[in-house]
């Protein structure tokens, strides 16, 4: 079994990404975020306004909302050595102030579940609203602020 495929109570980054991936990622989203701690990189936010998801289902759901000013984050990190310090709040409170009167919506892995990003969320005010299953087989669970 590797991490992957057992719930993860420490950490956010359950997902199989490689640096391939960030780089495809890193094209695509509109909205990076990093948290630098002495010129080293801490955290980051990847995130893209809702309308330019590629995933037309999730599109058509959050549509359901009504809210044309939404944010989706698709991924938060914070280095092991750094959690629990406050990074991936000031990195959600900074997107917050460059968006306000916005609603977000953030992709949380649940199989395997991820408790580390659920119980992060739930702190910050989010709600779980539906599961999907995205290209990757991956399950995750839409969550909402």
């Amino acid at each position: 079994m590797n991490r992957y495929e057992h719930e993860s109570s420490v950490g956010f980054l359950v997902s199989d990404y490689q640096a391939s991936d960030y780089l495809k990622h890193l094209d695509s989203a509109s909205i990076f975020l990093v948290a630098l701690e002495s010129n080293k990189i801490v955290g980051f936010l990847l995130s893209y306004p809702c309308t330019e998801t590629e995933d037309i289902s999730i599109k058509e759901r959050i549509a359901a909302y009504k809210h044309d000013k939404c944010i989706l984050i698709k991924q938060i990190c914070v280095d092991a050595d750094t959690a629990g310090k406050g990074v991936g709040k000031t990195l959600y409170e900074h997107l917050f102030s460059i968006y306000p009167g916005y609603i977000f919506f953030a992709a949380i892995v649940t199989r395997p579940r991820n408790l580390a990003s659920i119980k992060f969320h739930e702190n910050l005010g989010f709600g779980n609203l539906f599961s999907f299953t995205p290209e990757d087989g991956i399950e995750r669970g839409m969550w909402k602020l």
